[in-house]
Parts: structure tokens; C-alpha cells; sequence
């Protein structure tokens, strides 16, 4: 079976600093993969690297070079602090991510977005912008999703709902950024750990 997502000796610095020294992994579909490590270790740069942010040659998706446009069509990113434009409504965002994407409101639904759709994204709460960003995040059926600390600003209800929902998706492909490992004990099918640049297997 062809991976979801294959690394291959991949390696970022930032300036003389390694951030992240010939990694090579391979994530199954419908892997839920979480990412820990302390601040810095390099969760976010890993994620944006998956994500195709950096060209590099070392990631494929569905066994295509994710510097082709057509091979990140079915990935999701959604990247630490819940960047959205702030002038518009989640209605407006879910609109556009629809258009773009076929897609069920489940997910907004099940993270009460609903309830939010024609405020301004200025308006709301981190916690509830964090909730329109992964609502967003898994509009549309993406084959691959990357979450960078999706629980940040959540309340002990968002977190459950978080993690409830990524379970009842066994055919999508998570990589999710924490470093705590411990919300995601019973969701996890495995965890890496990032320390000094290394990715190791727990």
C-alpha cells in the first residue's frame, strides 16, 4: 500500500541551527499521528514542511511530490494560532472553502461553529476562532490533515469534540503537533517524539 505521506531525509536549519536532521518516516492512511516534542523542537517547522511550504524533495503524498500542486489538492493544514482574516464571518470562509471543496457541515456541527457563522472572526474568542480554524481545517473530506496544537484555547468540551471527531474520520490521514501527547491517549494510532532535530518512534 502506497503511503500517505513518505519522508525521506529531510533536513531544515535555520542558520548554523538543525532543526530537523534526516528524518525518514512513513505515515499509513488513516494513520492518526501525533507529533510531541518541547517548544522549539520543531513540530510546526516538520508540519509546514509536510504541508509544502518549503521545496523540498523529501515529502510525497499518495506517493507524489508534494511540490506538485495537484498532489497537496486533498491536504489540509491548519497552523498554529488560528490565522484567519478578520473582517469575515466564518459563514463567509465556510462558503469559500466549499466552493472550493465538496463538503458536509459535520464538522461545524460538532465543533458549535454554527453557532458563530455570521459574526466577524475579530469579534469572537481565541477559543472560538480556534474552533471556526479546524472547522475549516476539515471542511471538504481532505485525504491528509495537519493540525498544529489544535486544542490550544479550547475548554474541557471543545477538546473532547476535537478529539470525538477526528476518531469518527478513519479514512482521513492526521498528523497532529502537541506537546500533550496525553489528550490524544485514546485517539493516537502512533506518536512520534522531535528532540535535538531526531524523530523517534514511543
Amino acid at each position: 500500500m502506497t503511503p500517505a505521506i513518505a519522508v525521506t531525509a529531510l533536513s531544515v536549519a535555520h542558520g548554523d541551527r538543525p532543526i530537523l536532521a534526516d528524518l525518514s518516516f512513513t505515515v499509513a492512511p488513516g494513520a492518526r499521528v501525533v507529533l510531541t516534542g518541547n517548544n522549539g523542537a520543531g513540530k510546526s517547522t516538520l508540519l509546514s514542511a509536510l504541508a509544502g511550504v518549503f521545496r523540498t524533495s523529501s515529502v510525497m503524498l499518495h506517493g507524489r511530490s508534494n511540490t506538485e500542486a495537484d498532489a497537496r489538492v486533498g491536504l489540509s493544514w491548519c497552523p498554529g494560532g488560528a490565522r484567519l482574516p478578520q473582517a469575515w464571518t466564518p459563514r463567509e470562509l465556510l462558503a469559500l472553502r466549499r466552493a472550493q471543496r465538496s463538503t458536509s457541515s459535520a464538522a461545524t456541527m460538532a465543533l458549535r461553529v454554527h453557532d458563530l457563522l455570521d459574526q466577524r472572526i475579530d469579534t469572537l474568542s481565541a477559543g472560538e476562532r480556534q474552533r471556526v480554524a479546524l472547522s475549516l481545517a476539515l471542511t471538504g473530506s481532505p485525504d491528509i490533515v495537519l493540525l498544529d496544537e489544535p486544542l490550544e484555547h479550547l475548554d474541557a468540551e471543545g477538546r473532547a469534540a476535537v478529539v470525538t471527531l477526528i476518531q469518527a474520520l478513519p479514512e482521513t490521514t492526521f498528523v497532529i503537533a502537541t506537546h500533550r501527547p496525553d489528550d490524544w491517549r485514546s485517539c493516537a494510532t502512533r506518536t512520534l517524539q522531535l528532540h535535538d532535530a531526531v524523530l523517534e518512534e514511543l
